[in-house]
């Protein structure tokens, strides 16, 4: 996902709070699409350079865990507790300030502001807390009933509070409360998980963005010298983190869940009266989308969009097993439906049936798969081709955070080995196993690249090319 796009999805998002899940869905069908089969320059490798100080695995192994335990969790709904906790936030949010503290330095956080600024959030931070051992977030989102137009308020909220959870982790790692970090990461953890009940593609995008505001904290944790190794409370959170598949089945109920006429049925079994009305929810679909004009010229767009799609409607059904004579006596809406309908299921399928593969498995069936429904839609005069996002971009953002969890928990592992070796890295990876396994890249399928130099070693990431253009990264970490 290109930069200009990503902060496009992030302020759509984050910042609108009653927005649309429809405007965020052609977001994502839309822009994503455009951009998804441009053929990328190669970017430019990113070179970091950090510092660790040895340290060993806890005692007990899951002292720590990022994942409240199910005898921590409570009953009740944590989806009632938060909106509870969405009512407590300052009236007039600081945004500024909380993106500006987040993005200093660790070692020149401002703590006395730092603090000043979470005070606005004490009342809405205990509510979270709450919520976070909760077993059960329900949202209930009316996605049966409103389909593409449900409404998706709490988003906003969860972006505010998991930035001010993000930066009292920042506070408490530098004050040296590391416990109190670790504590605070679970509840931020907790809300990552509760997000994902409905799979809703966005709400999931949006729960990678805050896990990526932990985990970049637990980078920073890293860094802190005397702070616990963490290497097992990264190898307990879920897998995946984000449930990709409760995600595809969610995205291919949009036509069930926005054309009330189909849910349970095939297109073929409708009435004509409810032939009509699948028509007009798809009217009011395509005038959604900016597909049609406004006023009087709607109807007239709507019927020449249609009358594009007849001709290959007509040969889908006598390729089907109609005859002349009975496609000549069926209604219009009758000829278009089941080329309309079982089109875009089609597309959905070739699409959605990799969302149960890891993702460097699926990556090049989900790239040709995207491409070919790109170019089938372009030619089909069909309008539910918007109902299909570019899933492979979203599963690939999924995947980099998975690679983010694997990438710190193997410098865990490599902190654990240097404590019990005279801050010495192993010469290999191999030697980590079996006591602490190095996990290997989810967007590679392969181990790590990785070379010792004793007290220092270079770790590096493989970058993509296709279709989203993601740079290689080599970290240089040296034993303090």
């Amino acid at each position: 996902m290109n930069n200009q796009l990503l902060k496009a999805v992030k302020t759509s998002t984050f910042l609108i709070g009653g927005c649309h899940l429809y405007n965020l869905l052609i977001l994502l069908t839309v822009g994503l699409s455009t951009n998804s089969f441009a053929q990328p320059s190669p970017p430019l490798p990113q070179q970091h350079s950090i510092a660790v100080s040895p340290s060993p695995t806890a005692i007990p192994a899951l002292r720590y865990r990022l994942i409240p335990s199910l005898g921590q969790q409570t009953s009740g709904n944590a989806a009632t507790q938060y909106l509870i906790a969405f009512e407590l936030l300052p009236h007039a949010p600081t945004p500024d300030d909380l993106d500006d503290l987040l993005a200093a330095p660790l070692k020149d956080l401002d703590t006395t502001k730092a603090q000043a600024v979470l005070n606005n959030y004490l009342s809405a931070l205990k509510q979270v807390e709450i919520a976070s051992n909760r077993q059960l977030c329900q949202w209930d989102l009316p996605l049966r009933q409103e389909g593409i137009n449900t409404l998706l308020p709490h988003l906003a909220s969860m972006r505010q509070v998991a930035r001010a959870l993000a930066l009292q982790a920042r506070m408490q790692i530098a004050e040296r409360r590391f416990d109190d970090a670790v504590h605070t990461l679970r509840i931020g953890f907790a809300m990552v998980h509760h997000l994902q009940n409905e799979g809703v593609l966005v709400q999931g995008l949006v729960a990678t963005g805050i896990a990526d505001l932990l985990l970049a904290r637990i980078s920073e944790l890293q860094q802190t010298s005397g702070s616990p190794n963490l290497y097992w409370a990264l190898a307990n959170l879920p897998k995946p983190l984000i449930d990709t598949q409760t995600i595809a089945q969610a995205e291919q109920a949009w036509v069930d869940f926005s054309f009330p006429e189909l849910r349970g049925r095939p297109v073929e079994q409708l009435t004509d009266d409810e032939l009509r009305g699948l028509f007009r929810h798809m009217k009011e679909f395509q005038f959604r989308s900016g597909q049609l004009p406004a006023g009087d010229a709607q109807n007239l767009a709507f019927a020449g969009l249609m009358a594009g799609a007849y001709g290959p409607a007509r040969d889908y059904l006598l390729a089907h097993g109609r005859t002349e004579a009975q496609v000549k006596q069926m209604p219009i809406e009758a000829i278009l439906a089941p080329y309309l309908f079982n089109q875009a299921q089609g597309w959905s399928d070739e699409i959605f049936k990799w969302a149960g593969v890891p993702y460097w498995q699926a990556r090049t069936g989900i790239e040709r798969g995207q491409q070919e429904n790109l170019e089938q839609a372009s030619q089909a005069n069909n309008p539910l081709a918007t109902l299909l996002p570019a899933i492979n971009t979203a599963l690939l953002r999924f995947a980099q955070t998975e690679r983010m969890i694997a990438r710190l928990q193997l410098i865990e592992a490599l902190r654990a080995y240097a404590a019990a070796h005279d801050g010495q890295f192993p010469a290999t990876l191999d030697a980590l196993a079996p006591e602490m396994p190095a996990p290997i890249d989810p967007v590679t399928g392969k181990n790590f690249g990785y070379e010792s130099h004793g007290k220092a070693a270079t770790l590096t990431i493989e970058g993509l090319t296709s279709p989203t253009a993601v740079p290689q990264s080599v970290i240089e970490i040296r034993s303090n």
